[in-house]
């Protein structure tokens, strides 16, 4: 049974990913922002002053906003309507702001940042570290119960 508990234990470790990647979803690949980090505001409208991964929204209504960022925007993806999005390109080095220019004329539904750089130092998700972590204190008991 203790063979069988460290195996699987063994093989937890194996198996989870100790990196994390960098989301790529579908909403910056259509803004030209392939691979790039992205925040979502969903659902919309959002109040004024939400701020998010460093994106603040102000002068919120149903079908535009104003915002600012402290990370540079490569793309913002906004969904509004049957009719389809809009897609605003920036590139990078990006853009930190924008007024008034997101009049979409049809109710919104949400809007995804998408940003040029690497925010840095990221945090690894919870399963990255408490998984070996938990491994290693099921081995340390498993030993001290086979020494009594």
């Amino acid at each position: 049974m203790k063979k069988i508990l460290i195996i699987a234990m063994i093989l937890a470790i194996a198996i989870v990913p100790l990196t994390t990647a960098a989301p790529e979803w579908q909403d910056c690949e259509d803004a030209g922002c392939t691979g790039a980090e992205y925040t979502k505001f969903e659902p919309w409208p959002v109040a004024d002053g939400t701020t998010q991964a460093g994106v603040t929204i102000t002068n919120t209504t149903t079908t535009s906003f104003d915002w600012e960022s402290e990370r540079p925007v490569c793309g913002i993806f906004v969904k509004s309507g049957a009719a389809g999005d809009n897609i605003y390109t920036y590139g990078c080095p990006g853009e930190y702001n924008g007024y008034g220019v997101l009049e979409t004329g049809q109710d919104i539904s949400h809007v995804t940042f998408c940003f040029c750089d690497d925010p840095g130092d990221e945090i690894p998700e919870f399963p990255t570290i408490a998984l070996p972590i938990a491994a290693i204190i099921g081995l340390a008991f498993i030993m001290q119960r086979r020494k009594e």
